[in-house]
């Protein structure tokens, strides 16, 4: 039996073969194993946060976890080019969205008005669908990119409802308000997605993804729910509408990054196979 930090035995991993265990291999992956490195502490039993530690209260599904973390790996690996060619076409679809977006928008400050504002939200929906279509996919290679779908779907069609509502202002905001739960979990599953694909293939490029569904899910909260507080205070609605939009803009950036560089790096795993 391998000494572990939580105290487990490893003799009880279904994983164990093959494995030198947490003190004496690497255990980057583990979250108990990292804790303890970064504090100093020779084993949990030693920390005063023990008691408390959501980390070690889960410890009794690590080895659940990274079974699941080593079939998602391997997955990944064995369609690889695949998984680089969707990833890829999301990447062209939210920069081909991106610039449409932009046209539309200075066409409607010039001459066109409601007509360009009207087709720029049909653009964002058709968008918004098929890149729903691609991430559905790639549900064989992670369930999560099915489940994004799913609530992608879900959060389109309440925000479309909430445009034909122009004459009851209250009642599109609410529908806005109530999109935000599958909003949240479609981002939430999509980057998670990437993050558990990557764990055994970039882990830095896989950390990234998982910090950054926080941002976006705090920017999306905020653009879903300014027009609710415009109704009250028009002047906070406004403000923070304008900041959300302005850090959207800026993580919608970052998402066309991390794609590029996930397309990236599977397009050269495929290569070396």
């Amino acid at each position: 039996m391998s000494e572990t930090y939580c105290g487990k035995d490893c003799a009880a991993c279904v994983n164990a073969a093959g494995c030198p265990g947490c003190m004496n291999g690497p255990g980057d992956d583990c979250p108990i194993a990292g804790c303890c490195r970064e504090k100093g502490h020779d084993a949990c039993s030693t920390c005063t946060l023990s008691g408390s530690c959501g980390k070690l209260r889960a410890a009794p599904e690590e080895a659940e976890r990274r079974g699941r973390d080593i079939e998602l790996c391997s997955r990944a690996a064995s369609q690889a080019g695949t998984i680089s060619a969707r990833v890829k076409a999301l990447f062209w679809l939210l920069i081909g969205g991106m610039i449409a977006s932009l046209l539309l928008s200075t066409l409607g400050e010039i001459s066109f008005g409601d007509a360009a504002e009207r087709f720029d939200g049909l653009l964002s929906c058709a968008v918004s669908a098929v890149y729903a279509c691609v991430l559905l996919t790639l549900g064989g290679v992670n369930p999560r990119f099915k489940k994004a779908a799913v609530m992608s779907f879900a959060s389109l069609g309440m925000s479309a409802a909430s445009w034909l509502l122009p004459g009851a202002p209250v009642a599109a905001a609410l529908l806005e308000v109530a999109s935000l739960p599958f909003g949240i979990l479609y981002i939430y599953n999509e980057v998670i997605a990437y993050a558990e694909i990557l764990r055994g293939v970039d882990a830095a490029q896989s950390e990234k993804w998982r910090w950054f569904w926080k941002y976006y899910a705090a920017a999306l909260i905020a653009v879903g729910c300014s027009p609710l507080v415009a109704l009250f205070f028009l002047g906070l609605g406004a403000l923070l509408l304008l900041a959300a939009s302005v850090a959207m803009l800026v993580i919608q950036i970052v998402e066309m990054v991390y794609l590029y560089r996930t397309a990236k790096i599977f397009a050269a795993l495929s290569a070396g196979d």
